[in-house]
């Protein structure tokens, strides 16, 4: 016997959707996905309070998510929350508003949760033995230490492509000022993780949007010949290429590069600052793309 399920996977950039045929012996198929651009974490402030517009334009997407879900008769949705609805002290709120206009419940998960959600996903998809997992989303970043295929240490820091980019880069062109003062705030934010040294040197495995549209723009860049991201290497020297590549341009000169979404041009750079600054990354040659749902 199987069943259809749908997960709707409520971000601070993206609401992503993924339809996945499930058997009783555990086993699972993916079946279908959808991502929408909905930015539900845009605007929020140091106040922290998600806003009507990210509130209507999330209810807009998962009403469509969920005649999806009915056309394809799923038995079953469900919702999960991360770090803008965490974070947010109206999150509750707005699940509850989300709830009554679309009839899905979402549950949040905490930090640690969405740690272990990471692992598991790349445990299972992935040879590796000892690791560095790291997962820069829109609101959050997820560094996880694996050893011998085992979670030793993790950590959700609380900075991602949307609220860097609101926090730091507010032009449309950046200026040299406005990257000083991101890098050295995300130094800051590394040196704060204690047991980040013991990383250095070890294989970069990276998850999330910002990390799936740079392998697509290194694969572009490198002319490479097969249509697939997960597993892809991208060299260190690369990485730093891309970064400042994008560091040069406008927002609509990103828009033109090719393997780079339009709708992530605006927010990418802060993402990507994330990436190339990572001061494990010097230990290592290439970093290793998970492209996971």
């Amino acid at each position: 016997m199987s069943r259809r399920i749908g997960i709707i996977d409520l971000g601070s950039n993206s609401i992503r959707l993924i339809l996945m045929k499930v058997w009783d012996n555990g086993s699972y198929k993916l079946q279908d996905e959808i991502k929408e651009t909905a930015r539900i974490g845009e605007s929020m402030g140091p106040e922290r309070v998600i806003k009507v517009p990210a509130i209507d334009r999330a209810v807009q997407t998962i009403r469509l998510l969920q005649k999806f879900c009915y056309a394809n008769k799923v038995d079953s949705v469900h919702g999960v929350a991360t770090a803008a609805i965490r974070n947010a002290v109206n999150g509750n709120e707005v699940l509850e508003t989300i709830m009554k206009e679309t009839g899905v419940s979402f549950r949040i998960l905490s930090g640690e949760e969405e740690a272990r959600y990471i692992y598991l996903g790349v445990v299972n998809s992935l040879e590796f033995s000892d690791a560095l997992i790291v997962d820069i989303g829109g609101g959050s970043t997820e560094l996880i230490l694996c050893r011998e295929r085992m979670i030793t240490q993790w950590t959700s820091l609380p900075f991602g492509a949307v609220n860097l980019t609101e926090n730091f880069l507010t032009s449309p062109q950046v200026n040299e000022e406005q990257i000083g003062r991101l890098e050295d705030y995300l130094k800051e934010q590394y040196r704060s993780v204690h047991w980040l040294d013991m990383a250095r040197g070890l294989e970069v495995l990276g998850v999330g949007g910002t990390l799936r549209n740079l392998g697509r723009m290194d694969r572009k860049r490198t002319r490479f010949s097969l249509n697939l991201l997960h597993n892809y290497r991208v060299h260190t020297e690369r990485v730093k290429q891309i970064y400042n590549l994008l560091k040069k341009g406008s927002v609509d000169e990103r828009k033109a590069i090719p393997g780079l979404s339009k709708e992530r041009a605006d927010i990418i750079l802060g993402g990507m600052a994330a990436a190339s600054n990572y001061w494990i990354l010097p230990g290592r040659q290439e970093l290793g793309l998970a492209a996971l749902a």
